[in-house]
């Protein structure tokens, strides 16, 4: 019967498996002919959408060559005439191309206007159809560009017949081929809605003759249940030994004997079976205290209890095995009762507990330790000035800790922390701060910080640093605010002269450009809000790249502080001066703006610039280009403002110099030009054509060549490279800037893995990104792209970010991002220190890893006393925050003497190295090491071995 059994099982087995497996090729056969359908209704699409893109452009072709004939015809410069033939040339070639891809097709496909009757009669009916037309358009267009003023009148015919008849062809050609597109979607969707009626059918076949059998197999599943109830009866058994658990039974109050489960009995590694024991052979294990009893151990204490009281009781015990080991157990103990409700029994269970109780004493070894660092930590509160508090949103009461009322230097018996009397103590504008801090942390949930002037209880003032957080109860309501504060008051006196030093210019005492930003704003909100009359004034010198080339830059600079002088006595007391850098200034006019008024303004300056300056090198005379753009006439935002009375300017200075402007709408092709700019990015960038050079980064103190920087270069035609001020701000302002910073990113992280594997020491590259890429791209993506295609160690590549990304209302997020990229082993840099706004505020609260100081606060400084103040302060700060400090632009051997003198970790400038291409920066980086390792020897052997280091180092390179 078995066998008969077995052999029955064994059927339905393999004809329930054959059932499913078909089942599973209808529902597979179905999902395959759904994903065909699918697959040619998406060719068709995509064969009838380029086909459609294709005549569209061959009219936007046809539009663009048409209207590139007269700016040929008018166009009085060669190069501009030349470059529009060059894209009357290119777009005739993609019209041909088009062309003969619609009337031949391609792959073998059926030419596109051959589709239906209609597009074939469209392009030739009896010769003069459009093709005919598109093809003469394209040959009398191709004479043209090749002679431009014989074949004018020739063309000029072309056009009007293409503005009368080609586009209103082309018009009906892109109709046609749409309409014959719907028709080829359609009858692809009708055929796709037959085949998914069809993959329907089958999966229902396949749910009712196939998978409804299979469910009655799931009756018998249920039989089977009681089965496995036995079977898990003695798995139970089986979790017990597991558990090291055992279970014992007492039926009198002496409890002996005493019954044991077989789990128990092995536990205590006795040789025996499961029954009933002497007590005594239990005792004889036992481990009590020493002056204890056996009958006043615990675990007896507890069984009387039990016995006595009826009540289940726990106890912990000790027992030694035969083998000498000792375990901890847990006992568990239950009254049994009689009918009458008296105690006839108990029964427990004891578990082996001897891991967790070594837990728990490893537990209590740790409080202990946590107990010494929480006395440790108190001091370190006192030491760091750092103290905690908390203030209940429903009483106002404050809560201080021993730390805050030593901080605050109030007597804890004499001062009650209240709301109000807490607020009285922020002076100067802090306590509306205070109070709006706190309603931001109850109105967003999320926490805030802020630093305020406070007045103590001994009269001092301080600088707090306070951190708020909410807090709530159990349902989300808000019930308190706590936090952190410190005194910070050192901190923000540093910072504060440091700032105050950044906010001016040291050669000329004027405003440096981030005042002139702030107060450019203030004066366009005024401009928007009140409709005040405000104008701007930009000014530079002309030829004064002549001045620093000829004379030196230290003539310059004294150039340069005679002009902001000359400004300063020219305009009125009441407008704002500002140096923007270089030989750029600018002048913000509030109040009387009048035509007269400007013009005499400007007049003057002009005026008062073009007298000789005598320099201590002789004396030299030099003119002023001015441009000037009206608030709110012409612009009420700054940027744009700033950006009119720059075309301004330029025109000025196209109008041939040392005269004034104004802005004009007119004024476009500055603008025009800046288009080409980013469509020539955007055309570099998808061909390639950019090129990365590394500028070496040298260790002052051993010569060592640790890293390069990595620089963007966008190579002319004609030879040279674009000046990145140029384009990197075009990339910026048009997007392309964070396509930029992967291709930067790969292409170095590419390049230095290659030193590496060439035998190059390894060395670090070095990546400005962008805060573009920080705040709008995805940064950590493409880092960890780079990194994953190049193999590079991590710890190899260095992010360096100006303080362009600092962004108060979003450090968390940029904190976040950087700490992540630092987990991985990413080094961080701050690029260009100084030379924008409220970097101090976050540079303790960021994982920077170094500060590169900007060349502005190198250059010169071993000349000037008020820069090398400026630079020590910088050198001090990042060495006093544990920062790797590189000095940026170091161009002689004074300025090197005196950025290693100061503690520069690093250097990095054209004393050294330019940038060059990645061959040549291998190269440049043995040339540096070796000068670097050879300057005590005799210039003979200083000689000798540097070329052998060159050499060595060109050889690695071509191997």
């Amino acid at each position: 019967m078995t066998e008969d059994r077995t052999h029955i099982e064994s059927k339905l087995r393999w004809r329930y498996t054959l059932r499913y497996l078909l089942a599973m090729c209808l529902i597979g056969s179905s999902i395959v002919i759904g994903a065909q359908q699918t697959h040619q209704i998406l060719d068709v699409n995509r064969q009838t959408g380029e086909i459609i893109s294709t005549a569209g452009t061959q009219r936007i072709l046809s539009q663009r060559v048409a209207l590139l004939t007269e700016r040929v015809r008018n166009e009085t410069l060669d190069y501009r005439r030349d470059r529009a033939l060059r894209e009357m040339r290119s777009a005739i070639e993609r019209m041909e191309q088009a062309h003969m891809y619609l009337t031949n097709g391609a792959d073998g496909r059926t030419a596109p206007a051959s589709l239906t009757p209609a597009l074939q009669h469209h392009y030739s009916p009896s010769g003069s159809g459009l093709d005919g037309m598109m093809r003469g358009f394209i040959r009398t267009y191709s004479a043209f560009v090749e002679d431009p003023d014989g074949l004018y009148e020739a063309v000029t015919f072309q056009r009007m017949n293409a503005e009368n008849g080609l586009l209103t062809r082309l018009d009906r050609a892109v109709d046609l081929y749409a309409q014959a597109a719907d028709a080829k979607m359609s009858n692809a969707m009708r055929t796709h809605g037959m085949w998914v009626l069809i993959s329907l059918a089958l999966v229902a076949f396949a749910a009712f003759m196939i998978f409804r059998p299979l469910a009655r197999d799931a009756a018998k599943a249920v039989a089977n249940m009681g089965a496995a109830l036995d079977e898990r009866a003695a798995l139970l058994s089986r979790s017990f030994k597991i558990a090291k658990m055992g279970h014992w039974r007492a039926i009198n109050p002496e409890a002996d004997p005493l019954w044991l489960s077989q789990e128990l009995l092995d536990m205590y590694d006795m040789e025996r079976k499961e029954g009933f024991v002497p007590l005594s052979m239990i005792q004889q294990g036992d481990v009590i205290d020493e002056g204890t009893s056996i009958e006043d151990n615990l675990q007896h204490t507890a069984f009387k209890r039990t016995w006595e009281t009826g009540e289940p009781t726990v106890a912990r015990s000790k027992y030694r095995k035969p083998n000498g080991e000792i375990i901890d157990m847990l006992v568990h103990m239950e009254a049994e009762f009689g009918p009458s409700g008296e105690v006839v029994g108990v029964v427990g269970v004891i578990k082996d507990d001897t891991a967790e109780a070594e837990a728990d004493r490893a537990l209590m070894q740790s409080y202990a330790v946590i107990e010494g660092k929480s006395r440790d930590l108190v001091e370190a509160q006192r030491l760091g000035k750092l103290a905690t508090w908390r203030c209940c949103l429903d009483t106002g009461t404050v809560e201080w800790d021993e730390r805050a009322f030593e901080l605050m230097r109030f007597d804890p018996a004499d001062f009650q922390p209240t709301m109000e009397s807490v607020r009285r103590c922020y002076i100067d504008g802090s306590r509306e701060r205070l109070v709006a801090l706190s309603e931001r942390v109850v109105s967003t949930g999320q926490r805030q910080s802020d630093t305020f002037r406070v007045q103590c209880g001994d009269g001092s003032v301080i600088d707090l640093y306070l951190r708020s957080t909410l807090e709530c109860d159990a349902d989300g309501n808000a019930i308190a605010l706590f936090g952190t504060m410190q005194d910070v008051s050192k901190e923000r006196a540093a910072a504060r002269e440091l700032e105050q030093l950044a906010y001016f210019d040291n050669l000329t005492g004027l405003a440096n450009r981030t005042l002139f930003t702030r107060e450019l704003k203030r004066v366009s909100d005024a401009s928007r809000r009140h409709k005040d009359k405000a104008a701007l004034v930009l000014l530079d010198l002309d030829h004064f790249k002549e001045v620093n080339d000829t004379l030196g830059h230290e003539a310059g600079d004294q150039l340069l502080g005679i002009v902001g002088q000359r400004l300063s006595n020219v305009v009125r007391k009441d407008s704002f001066v500002a140096r923007l850098g270089g030989d750029e200034f600018a002048v913000i006019v509030e109040g009387d703006i009048s035509q007269q008024t400007l013009d005499s303004l400007c007049a003057r300056i002009i005026e008062a610039l073009a007298q000789p300056a005598a320099l201590s090198l002789g004396t030299v005379q030099t003119n002023a280009s001015v441009g000037v753009a009206l608030m709110p006439d012409h612009s009420g935002d700054p940027d744009e403002l700033l950006r009119f009375a720059d075309l301004a300017l330029y025109a000025s200075k196209e109008r041939g110099r040392g005269r004034a402007t104004y802005y004009n709408e007119h004024y476009s092709e500055a603008l025009s030009a800046r288009l080409t700019m980013a469509s020539e990015v955007r055309s570099a960038l998808d061909e390639a054509r950019f090129e990365v050079h590394y500028q070496p980064i040298t260790d002052v103190q051993n010569g060592k060549v640790g890293g390069f920087e990595a620089l963007l270069r966008l190579p002319k035609p004609d030879g040279g490279f674009v000046p990145p001020s140029e384009f990197i701000a075009i990339a910026e302002s048009s997007h392309l800037i964070a396509d930029l910073g992967s291709f930067v990113l790969h292409s170095a992280c590419q390049e230095a893995q290659s030193w590496i594997d060439e035998g190059q020491p390894a060395r670090s590259v070095s990546v400005n990104v962008s805060a573009a890429q920080v705040w709008h791209g995805d940064l950590e993506q493409v880092v960890d792209s780079a990194l994953e295609k190049s193999k590079l160690d991590p710890s190899l590549l260095c992010i360096e970010l100006t303080e362009s990304v600092f962004a108060a209302e979003s450090i968390d997020r940029l904190n976040g991002i950087l700490t992540r990229l630092n987990e991985r082993g990413i080094q961080l840099a701050l690029d260009d220190f100084g030379t924008g706004y409220s970097s101090l505020g976050y540079l303790n609260q960021l994982p920077f890893d170094t500060l590169k100081i900007d060349r502005t606060f190198v250059s010169g400084a071993n000349q000037c006393v008020e820069k090398r103040k400026l630079l020590r302060g910088i050198v001090s700060l990042g060495k006093g925050m544990d920062l790797k400090v590189t000095a940026e632009g170091v161009e002689t051997e004074d300025e090197l003497k005196l950025v290693r003198q100061l503690g520069c970790h690093c250097v990095q400038g054209w004393y050294f190295s330019k940038a060059q291409p990645a061959n040549q920066a291998a190269v440049e980086a043995a040339r540096i090491e070796a000068l670097g390792m050879l300057r005590q020897l005799n210039p003979q052997e200083r000689q000798r071995q540097h070329r052998d280091a060159v050499m060595d180092a060109l050889l690695r390179r071509s191997a």
